[in-house]
């Protein structure tokens, strides 16, 4: 006596101990794998669709669409978001089945809900915009390299990948571009660097501390443009070009002391200006 087949998890089929293991395959294979109750919600649907029937059907696969999306996991998104796009997928594939060919309908949903899954990623996960073709390029940048560097027994070249993908090299390095653009970093986050831990923050915030002196940079540049050629050129000389008063004079043709008394005076006048300008409040 063969052993009995216990059914499906989820479906009702019920085997007597004189059914053999071939026996039963044959039957599921004539009917593409599926129980016979889910067989007929499928039917039904197809001969009257409705979405309580979809729903019904899609409650007799309830992990399919959770194995498929774990492998989008880590893309730097909440878990939850490749489920609801690969739950999307399987209620796409059960609107297409068709229960009478004899195939089975994981066979139909795992490249629906991987084809949801894929665009989702494509178009929907990008922390800034970037052009279509440089996303698709990408995603075939990679399975080239790793093909090339097993031909090569090296990391292949940007020239190299792209005469196997028959695009232009720019269009190589474009896409490899791009990839930044996938995942935007807070700039709250903690980096490593050489003064040790910091956020980026702080890090952006010392950068542009240069700011603090736009004001005056601009009043400054005001003010010059009020001097004559002559004194203001000893200015630019010596305070913007850190040149001596010898170099000046030098420059200029002239002797020191003259360079000298030009300079106080010039900076007397500009002085007296920056007052001028503050009582109006326009500094």
């Amino acid at each position: 006596m063969g052993a009995a087949v216990a059914p499906r998890r989820g479906g009702t089929d019920e085997f007597d101990a004189g059914h053999s293991v071939s026996a039963v395959g044959a039957d599921r294979l004539q009917r593409g794998g599926i129980e016979d109750d889910v067989l007929g919600l499928f039917r039904a649907y197809r001969s009257h669709p409705s979405n309580a029937r979809r729903n019904e059907i899609a409650r007799h696969y309830p992990g399919l669409a959770a194995g498929v999306a774990r492998r989008f996991y880590g893309r730097g998104e909440p878990m939850d978001d490749p489920v609801q796009v690969a739950r999307f997928g399987l209620l796409k594939a059960i609107e297409r089945f068709d229960p009478d060919r004899g195939v089975s309908f994981t066979s139909l949903a795992v490249p629906t809900m991987l084809g949801e899954l894929k665009r989702h990623v494509r178009d929907r996960t990008w922390s800034t915009k970037v052009p279509r073709e440089q996303k698709e390029l990408l995603t075939r940048i990679g399975p080239t390299t790793d093909l090339l560097t097993a031909e090569l027994r090296r990391s292949p070249t940007v020239t190299e990948l792209a005469a196997r993908l028959d695009v232009s090299p720019e269009a190589v390095i474009l896409a490899l571009e791009a990839r930044a653009a996938y995942q935007a970093s807070s700039i709250f986050a903690s980096f490593g660097g050489d003064g040790g831990e910091g956020t980026r923050e702080a890090y952006v915030a010392a950068r542009e501390r240069g700011l603090d002196g736009a004001d005056n940079r601009l009043t400054v540049r005001r003010l010059l443009a009020l001097l004559p050629e002559r004194e203001r050129r000893i200015t630019e000389l010596r305070f913007f070009e850190d040149k001596t008063q010898s170099e000046i004079a030098e420059h200029l043709g002239v002797i020191q002391i003259h360079v000298s008394r030009l300079r106080r005076r010039t900076l007397d006048q500009l002085g007296r200006r920056v007052d001028d300008l503050a009582a109006l409040g326009d500094v």
